[in-house]
């Protein structure tokens, strides 16, 4: 797929657009995120009640879903879009990872997910986005975390799920 959104990475290849180091676009970034970073953000994310920019200037949610192995609750931190009452969020595998196993559980639990944003935690349904809402909604996603435009690149795996209020659908 061609890059929508051009111009997202200046010409030093260790930086995103904003000057930010892309370790997290690195195979050593990827796990250094997903087993010290999320755990991290869920505790601190919800001592501060959501009032810490922890993903800079991109708005984070916990997502939260019972596990379809474990049958518990698995909570994940993800930058998210909102648009009105929706809310749209995005997984890309990076090159060298299992799929993550957010989506699985989501898919597994019917689209019966919680989230919560700045401590305000709410019951909503997850439903993957049609193409129309993947063209509309991707170049959002990779304005903000360029990452998510060479994962998907380097893999060809991307997953956006609208997320509604419960009493919508």
């Amino acid at each position: 797929m061609k890059n929508p959104t051009p111009n997202t990475t200046l010409e030093d290849p260790r930086l995103t657009r904003e000057g930010e180091p892309r370790i997290s676009a690195s195979r050593a970034g990827t796990w250094l995120v997903g087993r010290v970073g999320s755990p991290l953000n869920r505790r601190l994310y919800r001592l501060a009640r959501g009032r810490l920019p922890f993903g800079g200037s991109r708005r984070v949610l916990l997502l939260t879903v019972v596990g379809r192995r474990s049958g518990r609750p698995r909570t994940t931190p993800l930058f998210y879009l909102r648009d009105g009452a929706r809310v749209m969020v995005c997984n890309v595998r990076p090159p060298g990872e299992r799929s993550n196993p957010w989506v699985a559980n989501v898919r597994a639990a019917g689209g019966r997910v919680a989230i919560e944003i700045g401590g305000q935690r709410r019951e909503v349904l997850a439903r993957e986005a049609d193409a129309q809402e993947v063209a509309r909604y991707w170049p959002e996603f990779v304005r903000l975390w360029p990452a998510y435009e060479r994962h998907y690149r380097a893999t060809g795996e991307r997953t956006l799920f609208a997320l509604e209020p419960a009493g919508a659908a």
